[in-house]
């Protein structure tokens, strides 16, 4: 049963996030908690080890010896579309392009952040997801699929550096800090319409 319901919750705040500019009106209050909502949703993926929090306690139910960040598939999707399934990867990835589009419109439309800063907000956060195999995207697998020989290339280079070994240490720490400066930023520059809200 518990587990039923932290699948509702999730596939409801995927779905949400996803159409979040398609169902809800332009207005500061609205945009100003979806784009806070955003930049926590990276901070806790960091605070737990690359995953979700709502995929973490559902693999927890599975199996109570289960350590965060094991493994970054997403189990609670993939029982509504199992994961060999081709329509899991293309509903998948139209939920992650309606995602971008509501982050930057929602922080757009109502000058939360300017155009250029949310592109930035948007880059680090799929630099961060790609590079850990965050909701369980394989880059490997994904950058074949889209760029074929080249990619592979790509990928025998990179290897061959120890690049890995060197950022991978430190990526984490580094998206963290970014992450709160947006947060910081966020709140500096919209302080005057936020104390109207409070007040």
């Amino acid at each position: 049963m518990l587990k039923t319901i932290i699948l509702v919750i999730h596939s409801f705040v995927a779905f949400f996030t996803a159409f979040y500019i398609f169902i809800i009106p332009s207005k500061f209050t609205y945009d100003f908690f979806f784009t806070i909502f955003n930049v926590f949703i990276v901070l806790h993926w960091i605070l737990y080890n690359n995953e979700c929090c709502l995929s973490y306690y559902y693999k927890k139910l599975k199996n109570k010896n289960y350590i965060a960040g094991t493994h970054t598939k997403l189990d609670d999707f993939s029982e509504i579309i199992p994961m060999n399934n081709i329509l899991h990867y293309y509903t998948f990835a139209f939920i992650q392009i309606l995602t971008t589009v509501s982050i930057y419109y929602a922080a757009v439309r109502t000058n939360i952040m300017s155009p250029l800063l949310t592109i930035l907000f948007i880059l680090v956060k799929y630099v961060y997801i790609f590079y850990n195999e965050v909701l369980g995207i394989q880059l490997n697998k994904l950058g074949r699929f889209i760029f074929g020989k080249s990619f592979i290339k790509v990928e025998k280079w990179y290897n061959s550096t120890h690049i890995h070994e060197i950022v991978a240490p430190y990526l984490n720490n580094v998206v963290f800090i970014i992450y709160c400066i947006f947060l910081i930023h966020i709140l500096y520059k919209n302080k005057q319409r936020i104390y109207k809200f409070i007040l």
